[in-house]
């Protein structure tokens, strides 16, 4: 599971508009800020202008509120397989194919490469799209509000000490 510390901003029929806080001081020094792989970069992909994104909100949280936000990995990982290298992969075999067909076919083998290549890659960008609509994997892509966040600033418990 992927967490991230966010406010929310706003809520509204069981869910909640947050937007990703920088906890630490690493991160706002930190050079690959704006690209980091982090969970941030769904608050930032998902929304430019206002860095926030909608989640679903199980435990009520109301405006103001510091909640942790997660995302599992594991159909992270999936769907970017789905994504990445299955287009990748079809671009490579319909290139293949190509190449092969046009030659049979006594053309250009390179032209056949070059054009299957990119109807492979189209292919298979189209294909994975509908692989991740219509399965499971679709549910699993929704950031959700794991827990209320309580500040340790908060609940600081003052001990006093006898001046000596």
């Amino acid at each position: 599971m992927i967490e991230k510390t966010a406010v929310v901003i706003s809520t509204n029929q069981g869910y909640a508009w947050v937007r990703a806080e920088h906890t630490t001081s690493s991160c706002s020094v930190c050079s690959s800020l704006g690209s980091c792989a982090s969970i941030s970069s769904f608050f930032t992909a998902s929304n430019m202008d206002s860095g926030k994104i909608q989640v679903a909100n199980p435990f009520h949280a109301k405006p103001g509120d510091h909640v942790i936000v997660g995302l599992p990995s594991n159909g992270l990982l999936k769907s970017s397989i789905l994504a990445y290298l299955l287009p990748l992969m079809s671009l490579v075999i319909f290139a293949f194919l190509g190449n092969e067909l046009f030659t049979w076919l006594g053309v250009n083998g390179e032209f056949g490469s070059i054009l299957m290549g990119i109807a492979g890659l189209f292919a298979g960008l189209r294909f994975s799209d509908t692989l991740i609509q219509h399965s499971e994997l679709k549910e699993k892509l929704h950031p959700v509000i794991l827990r209320k966040n309580i500040s340790t600033e908060e609940h600081t418990i003052k001990f006093l000490t006898p001046v000596t």
